[in-house]
């Protein structure tokens, strides 16, 4: 239940407070003692119509702190003095604006705020005096047009709308720059959210890491070296560095982890310890408390989550409670109903009896079920749950799961006979971080050298640049193949060693299919942990060109070298596995 805040101050033994920019007065929540921060986020976006589809955007902020609770943390644990924050940055800010109004007047109000209170980072005074002038002004012509307010008045509040460094430093000329300026600004004719917009906009470019998250004090595990104390940093959209650096205080330079889809999972050591699986060597460090280790986890799986894979999060020891349900009863998040569509189609060309179980994306507790019929077409079907039941069809059933299985007649109206889960690579609405695709430009002959110079995909090689050594083949197990060591001319002066694995002659007209589409899922693979394409020859005979590994193939070598094997080696081999695995899934 969702309470204002009491006249003397005080909370109950169960009460949290948590307040909210678009609210003046905070809010006092009534909780349960297993309550958690996703629940509470929830509460409150239900109470400011604040709908799924952008649901996950927003967090909980430790109150005086720059910590944030993770999805799964009771809030009855901490402080209990909490603030609600859209916590990740959308660099479309036109698919908000779409979205969904009372989120984007969200983001803009903190946004306000936050250059108000100058806790905008980027913004310096008075390099940027001007510009926060200009925002300030702007925001009093929002004012004076969203809120029906007389320009008089607007100009008589001024500190009410002008940032407070600007204030302190100008004092009344500011009033008067607005009395000069406002009237005309707001005769102009523009609309609300363009206003918003040109704002957002604006700070943008004052502030091109707005929400960067920093965190200071945390050890970087250098291998056997003595730990570094680096200061990290999760800016996703840095021109440079994007997703995740860390600044070196002792060689005082930055170093780039990667970018938020290069991260693979995030790994809880002890003693506030992290495993940090990357497209490359992990990184392990070390934070100086539980509410900074859990802030930076939620941070960089929040904008996995949003950019990358919205149903899969990098830790599993901080799982989204809402997600765990999803998956256990295969619904997929609130993505729209073309995208379902969309997806019976392409998954099982709309056959009889398969279905897909989705949230609403406008609406807390409304599930629909796009059902694909006898005839080829598609129905949808609302489910609401109730509170101690679900109602679906004017009948009501104590889960998702009896109302699955009392459909499972083929003659009926309603056959649910296949449902087709979320899945990792479903590309929907709710990747709301993720960053507009650029479209192809043309390029004409003379870019085309310089462009394919630093291209590393395969290519088709002519036989005469391959030089094979004598003697050194060695045939697969099932004589289908046979691998060389050879030497590939590169140029008049360079050259390199790779294996050459071609078709055995006799073999060739039964397996060449095959071979084939082996090179062209291989093409598609760059990872540093599979080993390396570099082309195909097409004919005389048709092979793979490789890179060469000198000691062989990897279950032999183990086999015969396991007395030799340290146990450390064992573990970075396990860790290449993993990401070798990974990368093929991708």
């Amino acid at each position: 239940m969702v309470q204002v805040y009491k006249l003397d101050g005080t909370m109950a033994a169960g009460e949290v407070k948590v307040s909210v920019v678009t609210d003046r007065v905070p809010n006092i929540v009534t909780c349960s003692k297993d309550l958690t921060a996703e629940e509470l986020c929830i509460i409150l976006c239900k109470k400011y119509k604040i709908p799924p589809i952008t649901r996950t955007l927003f967090a909980l902020r430790i109150k005086g702190t720059k910590h944030f609770l993770k999805d799964n943390a009771r809030v009855l644990y901490s402080t209990r003095d909490y603030e609600l924050r859209i916590r990740f940055k959308v660099p479309r800010l036109g698919l908000l604006i779409t979205l969904d109004d009372a989120t984007y007047d969200y983001y803009f109000q903190q946004a306000r705020n936050d250059v108000n209170k100058n806790q905008v980072m980027e913004i310096k005074y008075p390099e940027h005096k001007q510009e926060l002038l200009g925002l300030g002004i702007a925001d009093m012509t929002r004012a004076v047009l969203e809120e029906s307010l007389l320009v008089k008045s607007v100009v008589k509040n001024y500190k009410k709308y002008i940032p407070n460094v600007i204030i302190s430093k100008h004092g009344m000329f500011t009033k008067k720059y607005a009395q000069e300026y406002l009237p005309q600004l707001c005769s102009a004719g523009h609309e609300v959210n363009h206003l918003k917009n040109v704002y957002l906009q604006q700070l943008y470019a004052l502030a091109p890491n707005y929400l960067a998250e920093e965190f200071d004090d945390v050890l970087w595990q250098n291998g056997s070296e003595e730990a570094v104390p680096v200061r990290l940093v999760v800016a996703p959209f840095h021109p440079q560095y994007p997703g995740i650096r860390f600044y070196n205080t002792l060689k005082r330079d930055w170093f780039h982890v990667c970018a938020v889809e290069e991260l693979i999972y995030l790994t809880r050591k002890k003693n506030y310890s992290l495993e940090v699986s990357r497209r490359g060597t992990p990184m392990f460090f070390t934070f100086k408390s539980e509410d900074q280790l859990s802030t930076f986890i939620s941070l960089c799986d929040g904008y996995y989550r949003l950019m990358v894979k919205w149903t899969f999060n990098l830790s599993k020891d901080d799982e989204t409670p809402s997600l765990i349900e999803l998956h256990r009863i295969k619904c997929h998040g609130p993505v729209g109903g073309a995208f379902s569509y969309r997806k019976l189609e392409e998954k099982r060309s709309k056959k009889h009896g398969c279905y897909i179980l989705r949230q609403c994306q406008e609406d807390y507790n409304i599930y629909y079920l796009d059902v694909c019929t006898q005839n080829s077409t598609t129905e949808t079907y609302k489910i609401e749950f109730k509170g101690d039941c679900y109602e679906f069809n004017n009948e009501e059933y104590s889960s998702i799961d009896k109302i699955v299985m009392s459909h499972q007649n083929p003659q009926g109206r309603i056959f649910l006979n296949e449902c087709i889960p979320p899945s990792e690579y479903d590309k929907s609405q709710l990747l709301l971080c993720g960053e507009c695709q650029k479209k192809g430009v043309r390029v004409d002959q003379a870019e085309l050298q310089e462009i394919l110079k630093d291209n590393k995909s395969p290519r088709c090689l002519p036989n005469k640049d391959i030089l094979l050594y004598t003697g050194s083949e060695k045939v697969g197990s099932e004589n289908v193949t046979a691998t060389f060591k050879a030497l590939w001319k590169l140029d008049e002066t360079k050259k390199l060693v790779v294996a050459f694995k071609s078709l055995q002659k006799e073999k060739a007209m039964d397996h060449l299919k095959d071979f084939i589409e082996l090179a062209s899922k291989w093409a598609c693979i760059q990872s540093s942990s599979i080993v390396r394409l570099y082309g195909v020859t097409l004919s005389s005979p048709t092979a793979l060109v490789l890179e060469y590994l000198p000691y062989g193939p990897f279950d032999v070598y183990l086999r015969e070298k396991k007395n030799a094997i340290k146990e450390v080696h064992l573990k970075k081999v396990s860790a290449g596995l993993a990401r070798a695995l990974w990368d093929l899934s991708e």
